[in-house]
C-alpha cells in the first residue's frame, strides 16, 4: 500500500469516527422529553452543530428542513419526525449560536423572518399528511421576548373555506408579509398583522425584488417560474420557454447599469433574467449549491 492510499484510508476512518461519536450521543440520550419539547434536546443540538440533515434511531427518523437565518445569528429550522415510516410532526426549532432556545410544536409548513430578524412568522397544518400539506394556522415568534402566539387559529373557519396556504415571504420593499395559495383565482394574500386578517391581492407570486419592481412565483408541483413586473403584472419571462425548468431561487442583483437581475437555478444550469431589458442568459453552474458573490461589478461563486 503506497503512502497516498494509506492517507486516504486514515482520513475515511477519522470521518467515520466522528459519525460514530455523534450516533453514540444520540443513542445515549435516547428520546427523553425535556422542558421545551418532546424530542431530546441533545438530538436537536447535535444535528445542528454537526450539520447532520438526517438521522434514524430505533425506527424514528429526524430530518432538518428549511433553514432560515437572520443577520444576528438566529436560525429557525423545521425538524420533521417520522415514526415507523409515518410522518407525525414537523416542529419549528429556534437556535441562537447553536443553543436551542425555542421549540414550537406542530406541522410547520413554512416560516419567514422579518428583515430586521426580530420577528418570525410561521404557518402550520392542523394534522400531518403524507403529501399536499397546507397551512391552517398562522403564528408569530418574538425573538426579543422569546415568546410565540397563534394569531389565526383556523384559517378555514375564519374565511368559510380552505385557502390551501403553502408559502410565506416578508417583502423588503414594503415590509409586508405575503402568503401564497395553490388556488388559481386567489393566489396571493397579504397578512395584516394589525387586524390579523389575510387580504387578497392581485399578485401571482410572493418573491419580490428588494426594490419591489419585480416578482416571481415559487415553482411547485411542476409549475414553471414566471417573472412579473409588479405594477402591471406583465410577464417578463416564463421558464417554460427554457429546458429544463428553473425551480430554485439564488439571488436578486443590481448590475453595473443598475438593472435588476434575477438568478435562478435548476440541477445543472443558472438562468440570469435581466428584468429591466427582459433578456435572459443561461450559464453553467460551477458546482451544485454554489452561490454568487457580487463585488465591483464582478461575480464569483462560493
Amino acid at each position: 500500500m503506497d503512502k497516498k492510499t494509506a492517507h486516504k484510508k486514515i482520513m475515511r476512518v477519522v470521518a467515520n469516527f466522528n459519525w460514530i461519536i455523534l450516533l453514540f450521543c444520540f443513542i445515549s440520550y435516547g428520546f427523553a422529553s425535556d422542558e421545551i419539547g418532546n424530542v431530546g434536546t441533545k438530538i436537536r443540538i447535535g444535528m445542528a452543530k454537526h450539520n447532520v440533515e438526517k438521522m434514524v434511531i430505533n425506527k424514528h427518523s429526524y430530518r432538518l428542513l428549511k433553514h432560515r437565518h437572520t443577520s444576528n445569528e438566529i436560525v429557525a429550522i423545521n425538524l420533521r419526525e417520522r415514526r415507523g415510516g409515518i410522518y407525525v410532526r414537523q416542529d419549528l426549532l429556534v437556535f441562537e449560536r447553536d443553543t436551542l432556545i425555542q421549540v414550537i410544536p406542530g406541522i410547520t409548513i413554512d416560516h419567514v423572518w422579518s428583515p430586521d430578524g426580530n420577528t418570525l412568522v410561521y404557518m402550520m397544518a392542523d394534522q400531518p399528511r403524507e403529501t399536499h400539506n397546507f397551512a391552517n394556522q398562522i403564528g408569530i415568534y418574538d425573538a426579543k421576548t422569546r415568546t410565540h402566539e397563534v394569531i389565526i387559529a383556523d384559517v378555514e373557519s375564519q374565511y368559510g373555506r380552505p385557502l390551501y396556504l403553502r408559502s410565506l415571504n416578508w417583502a423588503e420593499f414594503d415590509d409586508q408579509i405575503y402568503v401564497s395559495s395553490t388556488l388559481k383565482k386567489e393566489r396571493v394574500f397579504r397578512l395584516d398583522l394589525d387586524s390579523k386578517q389575510l387580504v387578497l391581492t392581485d399578485y401571482k407570486g410572493i418573491m419580490f425584488s428588494p426594490d419591489g419592481d419585480y416578482y416571481f412565483n415559487l415553482s411547485t408541483e411542476g409549475e414553471p417560474i414566471v417573472v412579473y413586473r409588479r405594477e402591471t403584472n406583465d410577464v417578463i419571462w416564463d421558464s417554460e420557454s427554457a429546458f429544463p425548468w428553473f425551480t430554485g431561487f439564488i439571488a436578486w442583483h443590481k448590475n453595473q447599469q443598475n438593472e435588476t437581475e434575477l438568478y435562478l437555478r435548476n440541477s445543472r444550469s443558472v438562468a440570469v433574467v435581466n428584468c429591466t431589458s427582459e433578456e435572459v442568459k443561461i450559464i453553467r453552474e460551477p458546482r451544485q449549491g454554489a452561490k454568487p458573490h457580487f463585488e465591483n461589478g464582478s461575480i464569483t461563486w462560493q
